[in-house]
């Protein structure tokens, strides 16, 4: 009998010693699953951090910003105003420790409100690599390039100085308008005139810029 009882207690020890090691084989699988996992995380946040490193026109410790403007020519006040008020916005928020511990800084060029010359120096600073998106594009001829430019190289385009409708299009998602638009504008003068000032004879001026032999001719209508 004492016999029949060792045997059974070894046979239960047995059977419990295998479940245990059965256990510990699971639960080593379940481990190496979440090392798996882990090391797949770690895997992707390096890619990640890797690809934020790579972005064009961001380095460690700056993201720069792309602007062809006129700073010369007919329109040079309106395009010297613009890159100064840029300027402005970035050292404010530089002041304040800048986006995510990265200083914003602006590279300008000037375009001399030609639109061909737009399209070559903004195309110039998308190829290099050297800016993240371009901000602060002066008029309606020359934004329409630059926007392409934009468009073509995946970038924003941030802040034109234009209220054209064409940059009002939903599907433009990398474009990134802070005026009016002149619809915008023409519905608040034309609420203004009938709601507040109760014009009963108003008026409305329409300006024509040409682009003729080199020469801006403006005029306008009523």
């Amino acid at each position: 009998a004492i016999t029949d009882y060792v045997q059974t207690a070894n046979q239960e020890i047995a059977a419990n010693a295998e479940e245990i090691l059965a256990r510990m084989r699971s639960f080593e699988e379940r481990m190496q699953e979440v090392r798996g996992g882990v090391q797949k995380i770690q895997h992707g946040a390096d890619a990640f951090l890797g690809e934020i490193r790579a972005e064009a026109g961001v380095s460690e410790g700056e993201v720069t910003f792309g602007q062809s403007a006129p700073l010369s020519g007919s329109a040079a006040s309106l395009g010297t105003a613009t890159r100064d008020g840029i300027m402005l916005a970035f050292a404010e928020v530089n002041a304040a420790g800048g986006v995510g511990g990265r200083k914003l800084t602006l590279q300008t060029e000037d375009d001399a409100y030609v639109p061909e010359r737009t399209l070559d120096m903004s195309a110039r600073m998308v190829r290099s690599g050297s800016v993240f998106g371009l901000i602060g594009s002066v008029g309606t001829p020359t934004s329409k390039l630059a926007e392409l430019v934009a468009r073509g190289g995946g970038i924003p385009f941030i802040g034109p100085v234009t209220g054209a409708a064409f940059l009002r299009d939903p599907k433009f998602h990398h474009v990134l308008n802070i005026r009016a638009s002149y619809q915008q504008e023409v519905n608040a003068l034309v609420k203004w005139m009938a709601g507040t000032v109760r014009a009963k004879r108003p008026a409305l001026l329409f300006q024509l810029v040409a682009h003729l032999g080199g020469q801006r001719f403006a005029s306008l209508y009523s």
